[in-house]
């Protein structure tokens, strides 16, 4: 009988194996409501023929599935403590999983290595404390693939945790601290900015100036212009060159002169009304105004997270 450990790790996997030449898909889950860990058998289609052994010590894993044809006994350890049952983060360094192949007659070798024949029921761990001893262990490590779809997260993968500390099998990277998460449609991975997020907002205190405008005609605002013509005393003259003309003043009954004559007009009497333009006065340009917002402070709700990348 020879032992040989089945590599695992502390994640859920899912794997074909040949085992004593018969390929089986094996699947490890860790059961929180157990605490522990389960074993599913299936057959190398993924066609279940067992699920949920848990992985217990003390007894082997095939006992009560013998029905199954499996040549051999999976036994569970933990190093140092054979009794110890695979806890959720040694599963794979010290809590091992062990499939004893029938392959060899009773007998007990110099090194304390328990040898077996495929009697069925025999329990072999009733020497379980010399069955596997590290001398006697062959890593399985031909012969296995991986399930893509099941296979543990690749190492190197990068993920976030909402939690204190990395998980088991992962490592905490502190490349990165204080900063926002920014979803991009492009590639991932990158970083910028320098400005801390705890500090970037706590006080913003604004200042510039508004852009330049010049009004028009119809934003400026309803307006008048008032003004006085002449002096006090009405009477007053006006004095007109007809030139090579002629030129009348006021109605049939007014005055006219021929051509080369002044016509002279005028008196109290002579009612008249005189229209004046005030002068333009303004450089017709565009001004600003200048703008300060008083400091404001800005405390969003947050909630911090880690990275982490597999080991």
């Amino acid at each position: 009988m020879t032992a040989y450990e089945i590599p695992l790790s502390a994640t859920d996997q899912r794997f074909n194996i040949p085992l004593n030449g018969v390929t089986y898909q094996l699947t490890t889950k860790w059961c929180a409501p157990a605490s522990a860990w389960t074993l599913d058998i299936a057959d190398e289609g993924g066609a279940a023929l067992v699920n949920g052994i848990p992985l217990v010590t003390g007894v082997d894993l095939l006992e009560q599935h013998q029905h199954l044809g499996i040549a051999g006994q999976l036994v569970a350890q933990t190093d140092g403590d054979t009794f110890a049952v695979p806890t959720q983060s040694n599963l794979g360094s010290a809590g091992r999983l062990y499939f004893i192949a029938s392959d060899a007659t009773t007998s007990t070798t110099a090194s304390g290595f328990y040898e077996a024949p495929a009697t069925p029921g025999f329990n072999a761990l009733s020497v379980l404390g010399a069955l596997v001893p590290d001398a006697g262990k062959i890593i399985v490590g031909t012969g296995i693939t991986w399930i893509t779809s099941d296979h543990p997260i690749p190492a190197g993968t990068a993920m976030i945790f909402a939690q204190a500390s990395a998980p088991t099998g992962w490592t905490k990277s502190t490349t990165h601290n204080d900063k926002m998460l920014r979803i991009v449609s492009g590639t991932g991975g990158g970083s910028g900015g320098s400005a801390a997020l705890s500090t970037a907002w706590t006080s913003v205190a604004l200042s510039g100036t508004v852009a330049g405008h010049t009004l028009t005609v119809t934003e400026i605002p309803a307006h008048t212009h008032s003004g006085t013509t002449g002096n006090d005393s009405p009477d007053h003259n006006h004095i007109v060159n007809a030139g090579t003309g002629s030129v009348s003043v006021g109605g049939g009954g007014g005055y006219c002169a021929g051509p080369g004559n002044n016509l002279t007009s005028g008196g109290a009497s002579a009612r008249h009304q005189h229209s004046f333009t005030t002068s333009s006065i303004g450089g017709d340009g565009s001004h600003t105004h200048g703008i300060t917002v008083n400091a404001f402070t800005v405390t969003p709700s947050y909630v911090d997270v880690i990275i982490c990348t597999k080991d």
